[in-house]
């Protein structure tokens, strides 16, 4: 240390200038690391999906079957199913509120388990438990984003959303009880705004098409993902095989599982903008790099008088090395600790704006 102090009061503005190119290096990589190593699906290794329907190359197909009340039946044939949760699709719901009419992308229907297998954040409020289930009580999540608009700067809780249905001309009252986190990464554009209950009163719009809607969000004992899966399908087929919407379908094309870990129907997508961040990483590192070897170059030629000395006095080539070598590690020691630190303080805001931006 006393070495770099020596440094530092030989030229204090090229000692400070390249600690300050340290610290940005390090900086730069520490928040570059922290949103490229975020999961881009928030799924557990042992959590999936067993879905209601069908799918194939040219179309596919989902059934409205899933009840909170057959769940536990359901988890009494899997053995190797930890917890399970409903989750189905709710295409453009749209709200009345204060005279006016808003429409969201997407919602859901969900049970209360689904928010902890999801990894759902509820930021104010709570959300659904099991005496507003048996009171069946019309109550709403909605995001954060979807808060701002409805209400602006007035507190979401408590207020009352007109829901407006095309399977009745009466619109039905929910109450807000809680918000949520906005979606962030490649989730964010489809990402629900708006969670009802199993139970809330009136049908829910259900989308068909060539994706799935109506499925049950599942987590397996750790590494029983497949026998689960195996044990849900022969469980689900028992108990639903004679639901309307079933009676004709073949087996096999009445439910199917996805996003599972192992053996998963979905394979890994190579994602461009998290290969452009780790690019931005890499150049920081490279940038910082460049920037201290080029300052104790510069030191080494200035100090060529002392170098001499010291060989006259003995001292061996590796041992002036050495020293040098040492005097570049602290510096940039020094500054890898400090540009980590202020992104460590930094990180929630930037982390966010940086997943924002790459990742939409």
């Amino acid at each position: 240390m006393r070495q770099l102090l020596r440094r530092y009061r030989r030229n204090p503005v090229r000692t400070l200038l390249t600690a300050l190119q340290a610290t940005l290096a390090s900086f730069a990589i520490t928040l570059t690391l922290s949103v490229y190593l975020t999961p881009e699906d928030p799924l557990a290794a042992d959590t999936f999906y067993l879905v209601a329907g069908y799918e194939d190359e040219n179309t596919g197909s989902s059934y409205s079957v899933f009840g909170p009340d057959n769940l536990q039946a359901l988890t009494r044939f899997a053995p190797d199913v930890e917890a399970l949760g409903i989750y189905e699709g709710v295409l453009n719901p749209e709200f009345i509120y204060s005279g006016r009419r808003y429409q969201f992308i997407g919602g859901a229907t969900v049970s209360p388990e689904y928010f902890a297998l999801r990894g759902v954040e509820v930021t104010r409020g709570s959300a659904f438990s099991a005496s507003e289930a048996k009171t069946e009580e019309a109550v709403v999540l909605v995001s954060d984003a979807a808060a701002r608009i409805l209400f602006s700067e007035a507190d979401p809780l408590g207020q009352i959303l007109l829901g407006v249905s095309e399977l009745s001309s009466v619109p039905q009252p929910y109450r807000v009880i809680g918000t949520f986190a906005d979606a962030t990464g490649e989730e964010a554009g489809s990402a629900p705004a708006v969670y009802y209950p199993t139970w809330a009163p009136g049908d829910t719009v259900v989308a068909l098409g060539s994706f799935a809607a109506s499925r049950l969000i599942v987590r397996a004992k750790p590494g029983q993902s497949e026998a689960a899966g195996r044990q849900l399908l022969t469980a689900a087929r028992r108990q639903y095989r004679k639901h309307p919407q079933l009676v004709e379908a073949p087996v096999g094309r009445d439910f199917y599982l996805t996003e599972q870990a192992s053996g998963s129907t979905l394979g890994p997508q190579l994602n461009p903008n998290r290969v452009i961040l780790g690019l931005f990483g890499v150049m920081a590192l490279i940038i910082g790099s460049i920037g201290v070897f080029s300052s104790t170059v510069v030191s080494v030629a200035e100090r060529g008088y002392e170098i001499g000395i010291k060989r006259a006095l003995g001292a061996t080539g590796g041992a002036v090395g050495r020293e040098f070598a040492l005097e570049a590690l602290l510096l940039t020691l020094v500054g890898a600790l400090i540009g980590a630190g202020l992104a460590a303080v930094l990180l929630p805001t930037l982390v966010g704006l940086l997943g924002s931006f790459f990742f939409g």
